[in-house]
């Protein structure tokens, strides 16, 4: 007597495949709306950390006496620009020139000079010349930057 096998058709049932195009669609539709925010609030963040640490680049030259000379940031639409011949000439040579994110907006209050940002440290002591917050917004979100007396760079 020969054993009889029962042959079943191989595949997927509708059920199944249904059910998992339906988790993934769950799983792109949740990711979609955490990865655009955790980008930006990425980028903004790190723009926030560049430009600390140009402010403290900056401020270094001027506490150890490089050119003899007070040094500055100069931060407009492009880039931002370490200086140390006063005042501020963009076509100088010596400007040590570093691009920056053009969606992010930079403003002050009180360092807003013709809707540029310059922060000046003084020779020697590091000291800010004049004391502000440095705001980077992007569509969603915002920072700040703040230059208190004695040179604390407050992030």
């Amino acid at each position: 007597m020969k054993s009889q096998t029962i042959l079943r058709d191989k595949g997927f049932t509708l059920i199944e495949v249904v059910l998992t195009i339906s988790i993934i669609a769950i799983f792109l539709g949740i990711s979609s709306f955490v990865d655009q925010s955790f980008f930006n609030r990425k980028l903004l963040k790190e723009e926030k950390s560049v430009l600390v640490s140009i402010l403290q680049n900056a401020q270094n030259k001027a506490m150890n006496n490089i050119n003899g000379n007070d040094h500055g940031v100069h931060i407009n639409k492009t880039a931002y620009v370490i200086f140390w011949e006063f005042p501020y000439d963009e076509t100088n040579l010596s400007n040590e020139i570093i691009a920056r994110n053009k969606n992010i907006k930079i403003y002050s209050t009180n360092l807003l000079n013709n809707d540029e940002v310059e922060v000046i440290f003084l020779q020697l002591s590091g000291d800010v010349k004049t004391t502000g917050k440095i705001d980077l917004e992007d569509k969603t979100n915002n920072k700040y930057i703040e230059l208190l007396s004695g040179g604390l760079i407050n992030w």
